[in-house]
């Protein structure tokens, strides 16, 4: 389990906010999902996009920046 970020939003919130990243980013809602990145990266979230190498579906892991 991630720690949570010091005055940040836990696992929970972030998981939600990175899945309405990538549904924005599918939507070509560049904005909405760029908006949510840089909120993400104010609360101290490195996000790495990706795509799944069996399916190609877009993906993103994230984690605590240090």
């Amino acid at each position: 389990m991630r720690q949570e970020v010091r005055d940040g939003p836990g696992e929970h919130a972030v998981t939600e906010m990175v899945t309405a990243r990538l549904n924005a980013l599918n939507a070509k809602d560049f904005s909405t999902a760029d908006n949510i990145r840089d909120q993400l990266t104010e609360q101290g979230i490195a996000l790495m996009d990706y795509k799944d190498a069996d399916t190609g579906e877009r993906r993103t892991k994230w984690e605590i920046k240090r």
